[in-house]
């Protein structure tokens, strides 16, 4: 799809704007909310993103274990236990869904191609590897012929 000279000349206007309204809210959060300031030294996180943060936190004291804080905002996964049964199902998307949805695009960026090389990076891949290897362990489990060797070819399991 082509703009055009004043489809463009918008689209920088409008960009420009952006970035000035950027740089409001970080002035007017730098005297109103100094806290978030540890959030912003992180790469991809935005002003934006970490005054959503401290705001829905509000008192970091309430929790006392950082682990408690996932399922403040719901990302915690589903459960469905029956008949002795217990799968950990998708996670529920209950909670503050802005800040989720915020929270998800900074991880996507740093974990991205475009992301820097830093530690929160490294265990982020790390994590996701482990996640990898335990689907593959679950889905054995699930196809017992997945584990023989003379099982037939995959797609005769249907």
């Amino acid at each position: 799809m082509r703009l055009g000279f004043w489809g463009s000349m918008v689209v920088a206007a409008l960009g420009l704007q952006i970035h000035s309204y950027h740089r409001q809210i970080d002035a007017l959060c730098q005297a109103k909310y100094p806290d978030r300031q540890r959030l912003r030294s992180i790469h991809g996180v935005g002003p934006i993103t970490a005054l959503a943060f401290v705001l829905t936190l509000e008192n970091p004291r309430r929790f006392e274990k950082s682990r408690e804080f996932g399922p403040a905002l719901g990302l915690v996964p589903r459960r469905d236990q029956s008949d002795g049964q217990d799968p950990l199902l998708h996670i529920a998307k209950t909670g503050n869904t802005y800040l989720r949805r915020l929270l998800v695009g900074c991880a996507q960026y740093i974990l991205g191609p475009f992301g820097p090389d830093c530690d929160l990076r490294r265990l982020g891949l790390q994590l996701a590897d482990r996640m990898k290897e335990c689907q593959v362990e679950i889905c054995r489990g699930c196809y017992p012929e997945a584990r023989r060797r003379d099982s037939p070819d995959p797609k005769d399991w249907r």
